[in-house]
């Protein structure tokens, strides 16, 4: 084999370290967490935490499968996404699907936890008519009816179990939520394009609001008693605000103790596990 001559020798040298000065700032830029984006701009990425509150969840990121929740796994993390607004999806059997678009904003992470409600809840109806057969009641449901037979009024407040935020009413039966922990930072679900207000509106509403609540065990869902039905309603405005049904009938209001739903409708009581 014939020796590779000066001159060859010099191209190759030459275009390797060309080769090497340009490789190296993208690959630097690459590890450092930059991409280029379908404008074909330089920008440096962000992240997508999404979370769920039960295990067997499937997520979906822009149609695309990303794994499915566990006992030890309560969520996914992807890094390294170029700046965009992606369509993320979460669903399970029997619960109804949340569905939102977030935007991943450069050196972010942005997070947000899934609204599973399931679409036909464990009930059971407890009294056909509470004027009749009250005696089939405990202690504690006997006070939990008296609750629910009292009047509403025009203006309510629910403090959550940390005392770090409460639900009101106003009178014209809008619904606010509002962060009492002023020492600590607000929670994402209080903020919209890195602004972050409380009190926060949650519903504008035309109808009385007769009653709303924390739904158990979640801090950035509500409960609202409305129109003929019971929803829950998510704080996290981000993508627009989901409401999903729980409860429909005529006219109902609800209590709730722990993760049970006791819901007076007319004359008859319910109560429902959550």
């Amino acid at each position: 084999m014939a020796p590779i001559n000066i001159r060859k020798r010099r191209i190759i040298l030459l275009t390797s370290i060309l080769v090497f000065i340009i490789l190296v700032p993208l690959i630097t830029l690459y590890t450092s967490g930059y991409r280029i984006d379908k404008n074909l701009h330089i920008r440096k990425t962000g992240g997508l935490y999404i979370s769920a509150p039960l295990s067997g969840v499937k997520i979906f990121v822009n149609e695309k499968d990303r794994g499915e929740t566990s006992f030890l796994q309560g969520g996914i993390f992807l890094q390294n996404l170029t700046p965009d607004t992606y369509s993320i999806l979460v669903a399970k059997d029997d619960f109804w699907p949340w569905a939102k678009k977030l935007e991943v904003k450069e050196g972010l992470v942005t997070e947000a936890k899934a609204m599973l409600i399931p679409k036909e809840p464990k009930g059971e109806i407890m009294l056909n008519n509470i004027s009749k057969d009250e005696g089939t009641l405990s202690v504690k449901e006997k006070e939990i009816l008296n609750k629910l037979l009292l009047p509403k009024d025009s203006l309510t407040l629910t403090v959550d179990k940390n005392r770090n935020q409460k639900i009101f009413v106003d009178d014209s039966d809008n619904v606010w939520i509002e962060w009492l922990a002023l020492n600590s930072p607000l929670p994402y679900y209080f903020c919209n394009n890195q602004e972050c207000t409380t009190p926060l509106l949650i519903i504008d509403s035309m109808y009385n609001i007769r009653n709303a609540d924390f739904y158990p065990s979640r801090s950035d869902v509500l409960i609202v008693a409305v129109q003929n039905g019971i929803f829950a309603i998510e704080v996290d405005g981000r993508g627009g605000r989901l409401l999903q049904p729980i409860y429909k009938g005529s006219n109902p209001v609800f209590e709730l103790d722990d993760k049970t739903l006791y819901i007076l409708d007319e004359k008859t009581l319910i109560k429902i596990n959550l």
